[in-house]
């Protein structure tokens, strides 16, 4: 790992419980190397993909959460953490879908 940073996952141990009390490390562990820190929460896309973005900009993308690839540069400049948030849908009134953003 060149950058120092790998991405890893952990699932619950009991799906079933609540409070998810306790953790596990799947053995397809790390799902990345050498990317940069400070992932997003993953987001699911309408046609089923999983994204997230670190925090030099990069998005990365997999189908299956296990198997990850890159996808391209955000338009959004680098920064801690980042987070997306779909807005809600088109109301009267306001400008066409196709000049707003989807997302924040």
């Amino acid at each position: 790992c060149t950058t120092g940073t790998l991405l890893a996952v952990a699932v619950p141990k009991d799906p079933t419980d609540p409070l998810y009390k306790d953790w596990a490390k799947p053995t397809y562990n790390p799902i990345m190397n050498n990317t940069q820190r400070d992932p997003s929460t993953a987001w699911k896309t309408e046609a089923g993909e999983w994204r997230l973005t670190t925090y030099d900009g990069r998005i990365y993308a997999s189908m299956d959460f296990q198997h990850w690839y890159d996808s391209g540069v955000s338009q959004f400049p680098t920064g801690e953490c980042p987070s997306f948030f779909p807005l809600p849908p088109m109301y009267n009134g306001l400008p066409a879908p196709s000049t707003l953003p989807t997302h924040v």
